[in-house]
């Protein structure tokens, strides 16, 4: 599964990515679609801040939103430009900063995440980091399973436990089950496993 770059894209956005080996090609959903590291799709929309306070009054942002969130575990908004304020509106003239971090609000509460980025540049820079990001084999974020493995995900939640450790536990303790059940003492027989590590893993069961 080659990450894609929608063809209708500037080609100062289109030709970093083609570069890169990406597909350029019509999008139905977002305007970057690359793939996390079980293969789940991240789809992301871009939208300047002009064209962002456009579609909050047309409606087409909401609409574009519930698309992403449809289409995806990972929706993700990327919103590019500086806000700037002249007398209390931002730079359409018609909407206040309030307005548009409502909107952002209500759009993170639906589950888009949002991305700010400063320019064209950044937004090249910033979905190639965002590609790395969620092709990490082992993450902490509480909405990822590492390599579609759940163990892991939920031991990273111990502060301290990375890749590495989580894997050595589970060496030890192949099922969550008996990481539950380990007393503390058990637990420091894991090689990595010190008396502090042990406690955090033994009072996230309680």
């Amino acid at each position: 599964m080659k990450p894609a770059v929608d063809s209708r894209e500037p080609p100062e956005i289109t030709k970093p990515f083609e570069q890169a080996g990406w597909e350029v090609r019509a999008l139905p959903v977002g305007d970057f679609e690359f793939y996390d590291s079980v293969g789940e799709v991240v789809l992301v929309e871009r939208k300047t801040i002009r064209q962002l306070l456009t579609d909050m009054t047309s409606g087409q942002l909401q609409r574009q939103a519930r698309q992403l969130v449809e289409a995806t575990a990972f929706p993700i908004l990327l919103v590019e430009g500086h806000w700037s304020l002249s007398d209390g509106y931002l730079s359409d003239g018609r909407h206040t900063w309030q307005q548009a971090w409502n909107q952002l609000q209500t759009l993170q509460d639906f589950g888009c995440r949002l991305q700010p980025t400063s320019n064209l540049n950044h937004t090249v820079a910033r979905v190639f980091e965002l590609e790395e990001y969620y092709a990490k084999e082992f993450h902490s974020s509480i909405a990822r399973h590492p390599s579609g493995d759940v163990r892991l995900s939920i031991l990273s939640h111990v502060y301290g436990i990375e890749k590495t450790k989580g894997k050595a536990v589970l060496d030890v303790f192949p099922n969550l089950i008996m990481v539950a059940n380990a007393s503390i003492e058990d637990l420091m027989q894991v090689p990595g496993i010190g008396s502090k590590l042990a406690q955090r893993i033994y009072q996230l069961w309680r």
